[in-house]
């Protein structure tokens, strides 16, 4: 499964309080290892934006951007608990 779908499918399994074990131990390890990918990318262009570098994105981009990948993180933590 693409770490995208992935990801969207555990946001909205955490969202509605899901209960059953949607993913498995590999899958929760690459899932993981891209979100800290992600999240390094997220820093690089913070980085960039508080250089004066905006390369088109505008301010209310990054904090979505941030706000979904908070969710991202929370779903996986969730979802890493339950499946323990």
């Amino acid at each position: 499964m693409q770490p995208a779908v992935l990801g969207r499918d555990l946001i909205v399994h955490a969202v509605r309080g899901g209960d059953r074990n949607i993913i498995n131990q590999a899958d929760l390890r690459g899932l993981l290892t891209e979100v800290g990918r992600q999240g390094n990318n997220i820093n690089q262009i913070a980085y960039r934006l508080n250089s004066g570098k905006t390369d088109g994105v505008s301010s209310e981009q990054f904090e979505a951007l941030l706000v979904t990948h908070r969710q991202l993180i929370a779903a996986v933590v969730s979802l890493s608990r339950k499946s323990k």
